[in-house]
């Protein structure tokens, strides 16, 4: 297996595979996506991944019918599928594991919901976010489905970017808490977590003529990225640089070293408690 893992991730629905790249790229994974079966079996061909994620409803061509071809062809070497359903019917489980899938999932809320739901949380969750990263003298670098990447202290200097990016994050989870509660009376759990760090970046603009991105990359961009990927629900985890910046301890709780996919040494994390960070 190549490191990193390549993995195919196959759904029509945009949204859906924005947040499931963010995360799995997020944990150190290389990512493709296909938006179809047809797709699907360009992309095994030419690529060969280590894992293929494989909705099963798509047009053109389902993921049932493509979980078969790509079984039934002897030019490829094994490749592990996992069907990624939002149904509940155990015939199509069955189907779908009869076809040649190794394994199923059903699906978090971004496969589950309908997508007008997908987009109307979404557009709620980004309404009320931001206004605060303005408030917060932020740059928003990009978003990638529920996934916001903020940047501080660039390309405008700012005082005590540590502190604003830890008052930014505490700020994120208070109003996630109360849109939860709303969301919950709807039939959807969603949650909030983030991750923070501090160092030296290459910053600038990508893209082409039209389109581009200011954004950011460098050591310190995966670290945040990796502890954005480790925070559970509620949890801002921190490195001791950002506490240390900000000193003031009993704001942070120790959760000792971590060991991050892509980072060379383990190092000290801290989550960010409850209480206000002085301005």
């Amino acid at each position: 297996m190549r490191d990193p893992p390549r993995i195919l991730v196959v759904d029509d629905v945009p949204d859906n595979l924005d947040i499931l790249q963010m995360r799995l790229e997020n944990q150190g994974y290389e990512v493709v996506t296909a938006g179809d079966g047809v797709e699907a079996l360009e992309k095994v061909r030419e690529l060969q991944p280590d894992l293929v994620l494989l909705d099963i409803m798509m047009p053109r061509m389902d993921g049932i019918e493509a979980v078969k071809r790509l079984k039934a062809d002897t030019a490829l070497p094994f490749i592990p599928v996992i069907l990624v359903t939002a149904r509940a019917d155990a015939k199509d489980v069955v189907a779908g594991l009869a076809s040649g899938g190794d394994d199923y999932r059903f699906t978090g809320f971004s496969e589950t919901a309908e997508p007008e739901d997908v987009i109307t949380v979404l557009r709620e969750y980004h309404d009320a976010l931001g206004p605060l990263i303005q408030e917060s003298e932020g740059t928003l670098s990009r978003f990638t489905g529920d996934g916001l990447m903020v940047i501080f202290n660039d390309p405008l200097s700012c005082s005590d970017p540590a502190r604003r990016a830890v008052r930014l994050a505490v700020a994120m989870r208070d109003v996630v808490a109360s849109l939860a509660r709303a969301w919950s009376s709807r039939g959807h759990a969603i949650g909030f977590g983030a991750g923070i760090a501090q160092g030296y970046a290459t910053l600038g603009a990508i893209g082409f003529e039209g389109r581009s991105d200011y954004t950011a990359h460098g050591t310190v961009v995966n670290v945040s990225a990796r502890l954005c990927a480790e925070a559970k629900d509620g949890q801002i985890l921190v490195t001791q640089r950002v506490a240390a910046a900000i000193a003031e301890p009993a704001n942070f709780e120790p959760l000792g070293d971590m060991v991050l996919k892509g980072i060379g040494r383990p190092l000290a994390v801290l989550n960010v408690s409850g209480r206000p960070i002085s301005k």
